[in-house]
């Protein structure tokens, strides 16, 4: 059964690999308040997103995987060709550089991510309640 190039799209656009190509799209659109750094704010970014689905309890525990005794070469392979990480950031310098993101400038991100709801679901009445859509959160 032959499938259509919008069903293709979509099914690439949800692997793990479409969504770290889209955000990574999105976040080298994003201004860099402190240019001229070895890390740059895309590898903070992504770095996030890294410690986030490698599900990492904190900063510095994602630190200590990436930079302290015994790093694994396999992780850093993984951050380099998965999530195109150039250079892994300490917890410290992390933190320093996502504390002037303004969370406002990350929207572009969960809209390229996120689906429109269908045309029906919109702002639809319920027993003459308004039922507000879940994924338009992020708009």
């Amino acid at each position: 059964m032959p499938t259509s190039k919008k069903a293709r799209r979509l099914r690439r656009h949800l692997s793990a690999s479409g969504m770290v190509a889209t955000t990574t799209t999105c976040f080298e659109r994003l201004e860099d308040p402190v240019p001229g750094r070895k890390v740059t704010l895309q590898d903070c970014l992504l770095s996030a997103l890294a410690m986030f689905k490698l599900k990492d309890a904190s900063l510095l525990a994602f630190d200590t995987d990436t930079r302290g005794n015994g790093i694994n070469p396999e992780l850093h392979r993984n951050l380099r060709t998965l999530f195109r990480i150039h250079c892994v950031p300490s917890d410290t310098a992390m933190r320093e550089r996502l504390d002037l993101v303004d969370p406002q400038s990350l929207r572009p991100v969960f809209k390229a991510l996120l689906p429109p709801s269908p045309p029906g679901k919109r702002g639809r009445k319920k027993k003459g309640k308004e039922v507000k859509p879940t994924n338009n959160h992020y708009r």
